[in-house]
């Protein structure tokens, strides 16, 4: 049991750093669009993809000692919670463990702040681009299209800026 508790609080305290990590990668994100740099937001996203495939190779590994601690302690693995795995700890990694999880719980709740927040700022952006995006073909290609007659339309065809007016 208390192999396995050790191995808990290693995966916790790894996880912890991945999720400190994600928060710099996310501030990186953040600084990005405040600069308009793309070459900056592509390293922070490959750096957040990098941390994220991390994350999910720990989870499993935390998910795996869940499911040994569950069967040890003969109750569901969904009934397992921290509360309940403490008990059968000495104090010291007892204060560790729970230490641990509520760190976890602040970091991941300030994670996923700082991503939903990047998140509203870059669907904000893709629209206003996909707007002036629309805009321009306006622009450049009126909706009504051009007449098969006249002047103009043996002098211009669909898709071309009109710079003279007659």
């Amino acid at each position: 049991m208390e192999k396995l508790l050790n191995q808990l609080k290693d995966v916790l305290s790894e996880n912890l750093t991945l999720y400190q990590a994600m928060g710099r990668a996310l501030e990186s994100e953040k600084e990005a669009l405040k600069a308009h740099d793309l070459d900056l937001l592509e390293v922070a996203i490959t750096n957040k993809n990098s941390i994220s495939a991390l994350i999910a190779g720990l989870e499993k590994s935390r998910l795996a000692i869940a499911d040994a601690l569950a069967e040890k302690l003969g109750i569901e693995v969904a009934d397992l919670a921290m509360t309940e795995i403490v008990k059968h700890a000495d104090k010291k990694l007892a204060d560790q463990l729970l230490i641990l999880r509520g760190a976890m719980r602040k970091i991941v709740a300030e994670v996923t702040e700082q991503n939903n927040f990047n998140r509203a700022v870059i669907e904000k952006l893709t629209k206003i681009n996909f707007e002036a995006a629309d805009n321009l073909k306006e622009l450049i290609e009126p909706s009504g299209g051009y007449m098969n007659k006249g002047q103009m339309s043996r002098e211009l065809g669909s898709g071309k800026v009109v710079s003279q007016t007659y």
